[in-house]
């Protein structure tokens, strides 16, 4: 699965903009906190929430573990080399639409940092497109349910259909081949961001927490919590339908 494309790195405005909610306040602090980055690339997203705080005290006590995430084998390894806190960031290459191992990886993380079986946050920043991109409609919808079932909170940018015709364009300029599905083989397009939502919503047993606005891209930016969990730590029956 490719990734973002040359443009698309990340800034550290735009690092800052969408990971200033990753601290335990979101959460409370009844117990260590987990998260999960989707596509971490570098790790920027994923230490920039860590940076901000304690990563291995961020409240009295307590610990935030974080596993990121990519299907890049030199993104990883760079991501690891360049990792600050190495006792609590995780870096992982893994396909997540091989959902056999990326279950495992999930499952093995949480049940050694988290009893409760749930990521506190999991995050996904210029992500979604490119899995639309390479494994269609149903592929979309899978990715949304996966990722969905096993947080708390989901915090995603989903990347509007003008990112798909600018994706075509600049693989056009750079003389780049296509490795991904035509734009005329999904039936999700103009109303993407809008599809993606109410999945979430209606399918996933999500409910919007709040709208940030949007990112420099022009991309929203939701915040969702999983009501299908109280507040409190998740029961070992919820625990153990996850696994």
């Amino acid at each position: 699965m490719r990734g973002p494309l040359p443009h698309e790195n990340q800034t550290s405005e735009s690092v800052d903009e969408r990971t200033h909610l990753s601290n335990g306040k979101l959460f409370g602090e009844e117990h260590d906190q987990v998260q999960k980055d989707i596509s971490c690339e570098t790790s920027k997203c994923s230490t920039a929430g860590p940076g901000q705080v304690n990563c291995s005290q961020y409240s009295e006590n307590k610990q935030l573990f974080i596993l990121g995430c990519d299907i890049d084998k030199v993104l990883i390894q760079r991501a690891t080399e360049a990792n600050p806190y190495p006792e609590n960031i995780t870096f992982q290459e893994v396909d997540i639409m091989d959902l056999t191992n990326s279950s495992k990886l999930f499952v093995d993380f949480l049940a050694t940092h988290q009893s409760a079986g749930l990521f506190d946050l999991t995050t996904c920043f210029s992500i979604t497109m490119w899995i639309h991109l390479h494994h269609g409609d149903q592929g979309l919808m899978t990715f949304l349910h996966e990722i969905a079932k096993r947080t708390r909170y989901l915090l995603i940018e989903p990347q509007p259909w003008k990112c798909y015709k600018s994706a075509v364009r600049r693989m056009k300029k750079l003389k780049l081949p296509i490795e991904w599905l035509s734009l005329n083989d999904l039936g999700i397009n103009k109303d993407v961001v809008e599809k993606i939502e109410t999945y979430l919503v209606t399918e996933c047993n999500m409910e919007i927490v709040q709208r940030l606005g949007e990112t420099e891209w022009e991309r929203q930016l939701l915040l969702l919590r999983n009501i299908s969990f109280s507040s409190d730590s998740c029961t070992e029956k919820h625990a153990a339908v996850l696994k």
